[in-house]
């Protein structure tokens, strides 16, 4: 007999299509979304047992699509809106404990009329699908990524592919002037909007510099000197409340565990114990952390890391909170897509692959938005190849176009040692 085990299930609602406008005085704001949903839940009976009991039925998140995009009020972005519809599965029904939404936001821009933006015409001209995918879980975590899809470009020189491996299988010939197109799906995540390093000077209040830091959402501990410290960390959501949460902290442990009790207001720590007795901070710079084994790249999204040296060198190096303009973000990474691929409006700039492009592209996207720090891209080939038409030769002028069959490239580059947001 077959031992069947389920490992995992999921269950959602695909291509739920729905547009929203916001009628703000005279002028009128408008989306097209096509959405996608899917719960992980605790319904293993409806596989093993045939029970329907308390499943959160497709009918259910088709609805429910609709109703969160009429709870939107205000004018929101695709982001925003996955993070709510998200967030009312995950609060609403107790058996799920992550909820998965895909958002696909069609090309609506406002015209213009005689120069003037129109209050509520709209029409389909750009290139590219705009897209957002959220997922949250039942112990709040949250996680946002954004992209877009079918945004094509083209360039009709500086482009070219030499040295590659030839055998008795390679036909492709050599050139270093050939049109350069593709039609770019690309992915990135969105992480809290920036690093903020401390390093401590003498005799400053650990008290006093975090609870200054009010954008500090989460704290993990960490500290890579000898010995063990005993502390208490007290947390003050409310200036009339106080929760004490006792640690008992080993080098180098991880206490990523206790991030949900840790709330924004206030954070400050105390020493009840410590085995040198030496509570003052000291001043350091991140290279002298380093040399004393203290990890200080190493923030990952919706945390603040406190890195503490025992009688040695002190940092704080914290990811801090705050809004993330995702239509600024998503505009700007797009021009930093193009621009690298494009180069100078003049002079352009030689692409020698796809692949060395694509990494440019990635790369100034990168720079451009702090708050990405993971970006996927593929790029297929758009083939243009050089056509002699009937008594004639080529002269760089007249191309056959087929996109069948084509190279596909794709990687994920992200900033410095951070686990990508996706997998090849």
């Amino acid at each position: 007999m077959c031992a069947a085990v389920l490992k995992e299930h999921q269950h959602g609602k695909s291509r739920v299509r729905l547009g929203r406008t916001w009628r703000e005085g005279d002028v009128h704001h408008f989306a097209e979304w096509t959405v996608h949903t899917m719960l992980e839940s605790d319904m293993a009976h409806a596989f093993l047992e045939g029970s329907n009991t308390d499943m959160t039925a497709t009918d259910t998140q088709k609805n429910t699509v609709y109703f969160i995009a009429k709870k939107c009020s205000k004018r929101c972005t695709a982001e925003e809106y996955a993070i709510a519809l998200a967030r009312h599965f995950v609060d609403t029904y107790p058996k799920v404990s992550k909820a998965k939404v895909w958002v696909e936001q069609a090309p609506w821009q406002r015209v213009s009329v005689h120069r003037q933006p129109h209050s509520h015409g709209y029409a389909q001209e750009a290139s590219g699908i705009r897209t957002a995918f959220v997922t949250v879980d039942d112990k709040g975590g949250v996680s946002v990524s954004a992209g877009v899809k079918g945004y094509k470009v083209l360039k009709t020189t500086q482009s070219g592919y030499v040295g590659y491996l030839k055998d008795k299988f390679t036909l492709l010939p050599e050139t270093t002037d050939r049109i350069a197109a593709t039609s770019i799906s690309a992915t990135w995540r969105h992480v809290l909007l920036g690093t903020l390093t401390v390093p401590f000077h003498e005799g400053v209040s650990l008290n006093l510099l975090l609870s200054s830091m009010q954008r500090i959402r989460w704290c993990q501990v960490k500290y890579g000197c000898r010995g063990a410290l005993k502390t208490s960390w007290r947390c003050c959501p409310t200036p009339s409340t106080a929760l004490a949460l006792p640690l008992s902290l080993q080098p180098g442990r991880n206490f990523q565990a206790y991030t949900p009790l840790l709330p924004l207001f206030n954070l400050y720590m105390c020493c009840t114990a410590c085995p040198c007795q030496q509570t003052t901070l000291r001043a350091c710079s991140a290279a002298a952390a380093a040399a004393c084994g203290v990890p200080v790249q190493l923030c990952r999204p919706h945390l603040c890391h406190l890195y503490i040296g025992v009688n040695g060198p002190t940092l704080i190096v914290c990811r801090y909170t705050g809004p993330v303009d995702y239509d600024k973000a998503f505009q700007e990474i797009k021009t930093a897509l193009g621009e690298a691929f494009w180069g100078p409006p003049k002079s352009g700039v030689y692409s020698p692959s796809v692949q060395y492009t694509l990494f440019q592209m990635a790369k100034l996207a990168l720079q451009r938005v702090s708050a990405v720090d993971s970006i996927f891209l593929n790029m297929p080939n758009l083939h243009f190849l050089p056509c002699n038409p009937v008594t004639s030769k080529f002269e760089d002028d007249v191309y056959f176009a087929t996109s069948e069959p084509h190279g596909d490239i794709e990687a994920t580059i992200t900033r410095g040692d951070i686990e990508p947001h996706c997998k090849l």
